[in-house]
C-alpha cells in the first residue's frame, strides 16, 4: 500500500496521488447540462476507475445500478467501469486495487480524470468524464487514452467499457430485490457497428395491460488512432469477456486467449448485460490512441442512431469538452475571487455550484428569472433521500422547503431581477396554521386546450396533439419543449420564444407536497430572504410587503389537538401521532378542479383567499407566539419533527422545545416593527385576527403575572379554537388593522420573547436550545387515552451551536464567541466547533442523534452547516477579531487534505469530531457537497467583500450605493483584493496601508468603468443615479481605493 498524497496543482484541480489507496470518500458530478441541455446524474468514488452509478432522473432511472456509498467503496473497482489490457500479450488491468502503480485523481467542478503508469509495460492510461451539455439527450462521455511509453512499438489489445449495464425500464427497488428475477425482461440489440441499445422488453409488473415503449438506455463507442476514426466491435454478453468469472474479477476469456476474436453473434436477452468494447492497435514509441464512449438514455433507436453518428467524431468529444467546461466556468464567474489566497478563490467558486445544485440558478428566459438546475440533495452517502435531475431543458428538480429557501438567500446579490419571487414563493407555501409542505417541486403551469392550441400553432409549425395534451395539465416548460424537439416539431420562432409564451400564458398550478411532519424552524427562513431583498432592493420591501399577491398552502394533513395527541403510556405522558390526515378536508381538495391546494373562502366553497405578504406575516406571529412551551422560553415542538437538528426527532414525543424559534419570532417582529408605518391598513381574514387579538392580550396578562404555564394553557386553547374554525378555509371577510395596531402588537410578542430569553438565561445561566418539558402532573380523561396535563418540569439539554447563533442574531451578546470558545461546544484538537457538547446520561428518547458514537453525523462532530451559520453570525455581529481566528481553522479551503480526507475545495456535511472513538478519522470529512454550508459561506463572502446592505436608502427615502468590505489584510495580494458584485461587475479594492478594512478603513473613491468610459467619484458612497445604474449592472467596473 503506497501513502496517498493530496495537493492543489497550479490550475487548481485538486490531485490524490495512490487515490485507491487512500480512505475512500464520495462526490459527484455537477448533473449540469447547460439551461438547453439535458443532465445526467453521476457520482464517483476514489475506487477502481471512479464512477460508481449514473442515470437519468433518479435511482430509477440507474443505468449502472445505484449503491449506497459503503457498498459503493466494495464494488465499484467490479461493477465500475473497467480497462483490460494486453501489450504484447502481456495483461494488465490499470486502475486496480493493490497493484501499487502511480495514480492520480484529479477532480474540478466539472470533470473526473485519473492517470496511472506501469513503468514495466511502458503504458499510461488517462480516463476523463464528463456529463454531455447542450444535447437533447443525457449521457455521460467517457475517454480513455492509451499511450505507450516504452521506446520502442507495440501491439495492444483492448477490452473496455461496463461489466452490467441496466436497461431501460428498470427501477431500483426491484434491483434490489428481484434482481435474479428481472433479468427475463431484459434485451440488448446492436443498432450498428458500436452502438447498443438497452431496454426491458415491456414495462415491468404482472398486470392485465402490458406496455411497451420506445425509450432505451445506449452504449456508443468510437476508436481514434493516428487521425482515423473507426467504430470498435462491442460485446454485450459478460461470458465472452469474464468467463466462468461471474464475480467479474478477471476477465479470463479475454486474458487467456492469444488473439481474442468477439463474438459475431451472442446472446441478447435474459440476463442483466455489459456493455464492452475490443480493439487492436499497433502503437508507435510515444503513440496513443483513443477510445471514446458514451453511455446515456434517448426516446428512440432512431434518435440513438443519429447521436450515435454525431458523438462517434473525435471533434464532437472535443467540443461537448469545451462546452461543458465553459458552462461550469459560465456559472462560477459570477463569484470570481482573485485574493492572496488562490486556494480560497477557487472554494469560493465550488461552493456556487454546489450552492445552485440545491437551490438553483436563476437566469433570464425570455426576460424574466427562471430558476433551474437544482434538485434534493441526495447521492451515495443520502441513499434515503429522493433526488430528481430532471432530464429535459431549463432543467427544474425537487427539493425541501428549507434547502431551497436557505440556498437561495443570497440570490439577489447575483441577479437582482429576482427581487422578490423568492419572499412570495416560498410564503406562499405557509398554511393558516403556521407550517408548510415539506417536498418543493418546479414551476408547474396549466393552460386551457384552446389556449393551449392556439399558442402552439403560433409558434410551431405543425404541433401534435400530444404537445397540445401536454399544456392542458399541470406542465413544466423544459418538459414541453424537450417533447417538442424529440417529436420532431420544426418552429416558427424559437424555443426561448416559445419558453416566454408558456410562462405568460400558463397559470400556476402549486405542486408541493406535504410528505412528513411539520418543522418548527421552516417559517424563519423567510426573514433571511426578506433581508436579503432588502440589501439590494430597500427601497420595495414596503411594496412587497403590502401588494395583494399571497395565498395560503391548503394541506390535508392537519395537527392534532392535545386530546389526540397527548398519550398516557407506561406511568408517562407522551405527544405522538401529532399530525393526521382529515379525509373530509382531502375530499373537498381533491375535489376542486383547480388550485387545488389554495385555501378558499366560504370555509372551503368558495373562491380562493389572497391576501398581502404584511397580513401572511402577522399571521405568523400569531401562531408562533401561541406555541411558546409552559415555561415560556421555547417554542414547542408540536408537529412531530424538531427544528434544524432533525436528529433530535425523539424531542417531539417528549415535548420537546426550542430557544432558536423563540429567538426567531422575536427577529421577525423587529423586522415587522422597521417596515410597518402608524398609518397603514392591513387586513386580516377575520379568523386571524381574533387570534392575534386573544394571544395579545394573554401575552399582556402574562407580562404582568409572569405566569408562562397559565399563558400556555390559553394560547393553546386558543390557537386550537382558531384551527378548528379555519380547518376548511376562511370565512373571507377581512378586518382592517391599522398599523398603530399592528405595531403595538408586535411589541408586545417582542417583550414576551426578551421574558422568555431572560428567563432562560436567569435559570441556566446560557442559552440552551433544546428541552423536554415532562409532564409532572395531569388529570386523566375518563375513558380516552389522554389526560389534562397540569404542570410540566423543564430538562434542559445539554448545549447546542445553534442557540448561539440565534441569540448572536437577535441578542447582540458580544460575549458569545468566548463562552462558546470555554464551553464543551468547542473541539481544542480541530480548533473547530461542534454541534453539540456531550449529551452525557441522557437516553434514546431524545432522538437519533444519541444512538450515532460521539463524533459522527448529529453527535458532537463538525456539524459544517451549523458551523459556518456560528462564523456568519461572529461576522454579522462585528466580532471580526474572533470571525478570522476562526475562519482559517474553520474554513475548509484552509485544511489539511491529509486529514480532511477530500477535497478541500469540496464541503462536507460533516467531519468527525475528536470524541469519535477511532482517532485516525479526527477531522475526515463525509457526506459530500450538498450541504446548507454552501449557502452560509456564500452569505460569508458576500459580506466580506461587499458588505450587509450595499444599498440603502438615505434620511429622505433617496437610493445609495456604498461598499464596505471586511477583508483582512492577508487576503489582500500586493494591497489588491478583486471579486465579482452583483454576477457581472469586476470590483477592484486597493488597500494601500495594508490593514485590516475593519480597522478605520472605508472607501475614499469610486473608478467607474462603462461602455462610454471611465469616472472617478470621491466619497465613501454614490448617490441614486449611479447606484441605480450599478443595481441594473450597466457599469463594468468598480476601482475602490480604501483609506
Amino acid at each position: 500500500m503506497d501513502t496517498p498524497r493530496y495537493r492543489l496543482d497550479a490550475n487548481q484541480d485538486f490531485v490524490i496521488e495512490h487515490y485507491n489507496d487512500a480512505p475512500p470518500f464520495a462526490s459527484f458530478l455537477p448533473g449540469i447540462a447547460g439551461p438547453w441541455g439535458v443532465p445526467m446524474w453521476t457520482f464517483y468514488t476514489n475506487r477502481g476507475q471512479g464512477i460508481a452509478s449514473f442515470g437519468v432522473l433518479d435511482k430509477d432511472g440507474s443505468i449502472m445500478e445505484f449503491q449506497p456509498a459503503n457498498k459503493a467503496y466494495r464494488c465499484t473497482a467490479l461493477l465500475g467501469f473497467r480497462t483490460f489490457l494486453k501489450a504484447d500479450g502481456k495483461p494488465w488491468e490499470p486502475f486496480a486495487e493493490g497493484t501499487g502503480l502511480p495514480s492520480e485523481m484529479r477532480t474540478t467542478p466539472h470533470d473526473l480524470r485519473l492517470t496511472e503508469r506501469n513503468p514495466s509495460l511502458g503504458l499510461t492510461v488517462d480516463v476523463e468524464y464528463f456529463t454531455v451539455p447542450n444535447e437533447r439527450f443525457a449521457a455521460l462521455a467517457r475517454r480513455v487514452r492509451v499511450t505507450n511509453t516504452s521506446g520502442k512499438a507495440r501491439a495492444i489489445e483492448i477490452v473496455d467499457g461496463m461489466p452490467a449495464i441496466l436497461p431501460c425500464g428498470l427501477d431500483n427497488g426491484t434491483m434490489k430485490t428481484l434482481t435474479n428475477l428481472i433479468q427475463a425482461w431484459c434485451s440488448a440489440e446492436r443498432l450498428e457497428r458500436g452502438v447498443e441499445f438497452y431496454k426491458t422488453k415491456t414495462a415491468l409488473g404482472d398486470v392485465t395491460e402490458i406496455l411497451t415503449f420506445r425509450r432505451g438506455n445506449f452504449y456508443a463507442a468510437s476508436l481514434s488512432h493516428r487521425g482515423r476514426e473507426s467504430r470498435p466491435a462491442t460485446i454485450v454478453c459478460p461470458k465472452h469477456v469474464f468467463g466462468p468469472v461471474t464475480g467479474f474479477e478477471t476477465p479470463s476469456a479475454f486474458f487467456k486467449t492469444t488473439r481474442f476474436v468477439p463474438p459475431k453473434t451472442e446472446p441478447r436477452e435474459g440476463f442483466i448485460p455489459c456493455a464492452f468494447s475490443h480493439a487492436a492497435v499497433r502503437l508507435a514509441a510515444g503513440e496513443s490512441f483513443d477510445l471514446v464512449s458514451y453511455v446515456g438514455q434517448a426516446e428512440s433507436p432512431d434518435a440513438i442512431r443519429a447521436i450515435a453518428r454525431r458523438a462517434c467524431r473525435r471533434s464532437f468529444f472535443e467540443a461537448k469538452r469545451a462546452e461543458n467546461r465553459q458552462v461550469i466556468a459560465d456559472l462560477t464567474e459570477r463569484t470570481r475571487t482573485v485574493s492572496a489566497s488562490p486556494e480560497f478563490d477557487q472554494y469560493v467558486r465550488q461552493n456556487f455550484v454546489d450552492n445552485v445544485m440545491r437551490g438553483g440558478l436563476p437566469i433570464d428566459v425570455a426576460g424574466r428569472p427562471f430558476y433551474v438546475y437544482y434538485r434534493a440533495h441526495g447521492d451515495t452517502e443520502r441513499e434515503y433521500n429522493d433526488f430528481k435531475t430532471v432530464p429535459s431543458f431549463l432543467s427544474e428538480g425537487n427539493g425541501n422547503y428549507r434547502d431551497i429557501n436557505q440556498n437561495r438567500r443570497s440570490d439577489n446579490f447575483f441577479h437582482p431581477g429576482v427581487e422578490g419571487m423568492n419572499v412570495t414563493r416560498f410564503v406562499n407555501l405557509l398554511q393558516l396554521d403556521g407550517f408548510n409542505p415539506l417536498v418543493v417541486r418546479g414551476r408547474f403551469l396549466v393552460i386551457e386546450s384552446r389556449t393551449a392550441a392556439a399558442l402552439l400553432r403560433k409558434h410551431l409549425r405543425s404541433p401534435s396533439d400530444s404537445v397540445i395534451g401536454l399544456l392542458t395539465r399541470p406542465f413544466v416548460v423544459g418538459a414541453v419543449l424537450t417533447r417538442v424537439e424529440e417529436e420532431g416539431l420544426r418552429y416558427r420562432t424559437s424555443r426561448e420564444a416559445l419558453a416566454g409564451a408558456l410562462l405568460d400564458a400558463g397559470r400556476p398550478v402549486e405542486e408541493s407536497f406535504y410528505a412528513q411532519g411539520y418543522w418548527t424552524d421552516h417559517w424563519f427562513y423567510n426573514t433571511d430572504l426578506l433581508e436579503s431583498c432588502e440589501g439590494v432592493h430597500p427601497e420595495r420591501i414596503r411594496a412587497i410587503l403590502h401588494r395583494k399577491d399571497c395565498t395560503y398552502y391548503d394541506n390535508a394533513w392537519v395537527v392534532a389537538p392535545r386530546k389526540d395527541k397527548y398519550v398516557l403510556k407506561n406511568g408517562r405522558m407522551w405527544q405522538f401521532d401529532a399530525v393526521r390526515e382529515d379525509r373530509e378536508k382531502r375530499a373537498m381538495i381533491d375535489a376542486r378542479p383547480e388550485d387545488r391546494n389554495l385555501v378558499r373562502t366560504k370555509y372551503g366553497k368558495g373562491g380562493v383567499y389572497r391576501t398581502t405578504l404584511a397580513a401572511k406575516l402577522l399571521c405568523m406571529v400569531a401562531n408562533k407566539a401561541a406555541s411558546l412551551d409552559a415555561q415560556g422560553i421555547g417554542m414547542e415542538m408540536e408537529s412531530e419533527k424538531p427544528d434544524w437538528c432533525d436528529a433530535m426527532n425523539g424531542l417531539p414525543g417528549r415535548f420537546g422545545s426550542s430557544l432558536s424559534e423563540t429567538l426567531e419570532l422575536k427577529r421577525l417582529c423587529q423586522y415587522l416593527l422597521k417596515h410597518l408605518r402608524p398609518d397603514d391598513s392591513i387586513g386580516l381574514a377575520v379568523e386571524v385576527k381574533a387570534l392575534l387579538d386573544g394571544v395579545v392580550r394573554e401575552i399582556r396578562t402574562c407580562l404582568r403575572t409572569n405566569n408562562s404555564f397559565a399563558y400556555w394553557d390559553r394560547t393553546y386553547t386558543l390557537k386550537e379554537a382558531y384551527r378548528a374554525r379555519t380547518r376548511l378555509g376562511v370565512s373571507g371577510r377581512d378586518v382592517a388593522v391599522t398599523g398603530e395596531s399592528a405595531i403595538a402588537a408586535l411589541e408586545a410578542v417582542v417583550a414576551l420573547c426578551d421574558l422568555g430569553t431572560k428567563k432562560c438565561l436567569r435559570k441556566y445561566g446560557t442559552y440552551v436550545t433544546y428541552f423536554m418539558n415532562e409532564p409532572t402532573r395531569w388529570t386523566p380523561i375518563k375513558g380516552t387515552r389522554t389526560a389534562k396535563i397540569r404542570a410540566f418540569k423543564q430538562i434542559p439539554l445539554p448545549l447546542y451551536l445553534e442557540g448561539f447563533v440565534h441569540a448572536l442574531r437577535t441578542e447582540g451578546d458580544r460575549r458569545i464567541p468566548a463562552m462558546v470558545r470555554k464551553s464543551g461546544l468547542f473541539d481544542p484538537k480541530l480548533g473547530m466547533y461542534r454541534v453539540n457538547a456531550p449529551l452525557g446520561n441522557f437516553t434514546n428518547e431524545i432522538g437519533r442523534a444519541k444512538t450515532f458514537p460521539r463524533g459522527w453525523l448529529e453527535n458532537e462532530s463538525i456539524w459544517l452547516h451549523m458551523e459556518y451559520k456560528y462564523l456568519l453570525e461572529v461576522l454579522r455581529a462585528g466580532c471580526y477579531e474572533d470571525f478570522f481566528r476562526d475562519f482559517r481553522k474553520c474554513v475548509v479551503a484552509f485544511l489539511d487534505p491529509a486529514v480532511y480526507r477530500r477535497s478541500i475545495l469540496e464541503n462536507c456535511s460533516f467531519l468527525v469530531g475528536s470524541g469519535y472513538p477511532d482517532p485516525d478519522r479526527h477531522g475526515a470529512g463525509f457526506v459530500a457537497r450538498l450541504t446548507g454550508a454552501t449557502a452560509e459561506f456564500i452569505d460569508i463572502w458576500v459580506r466580506m467583500t461587499s458588505g450587509k446592505s450595499p444599498f440603502t436608502l438615505d434620511k429622505d427615502g433617496v437610493l445609495r450605493f456604498r461598499l464596505s468590505p471586511v477583508l483582512p489584510a492577508w487576503l489582500f495580494k500586493d494591497g489588491v483584493f478583486e471579486f465579482r458584485f452583483l454576477g457581472s461587475i469586476d470590483v477592484t479594492y486597493l488597500n494601500l496601508s495594508r490593514k485590516n478594512t475593519w480597522e478605520g478603513l472605508r472607501p475614499i473613491s469610486y473608478r467607474i468603468v462603462t461602455a462610454g468610459g471611465e469616472t472617478t467619484v470621491a466619497g465613501e458612497s454614490l448617490g441614486e443615479s449611479w447606484a441605480s445604474r450599478i443595481r441594473d449592472r450597466q457599469v463594468m467596473r468598480l476601482v475602490v481605493t480604501l483609506g
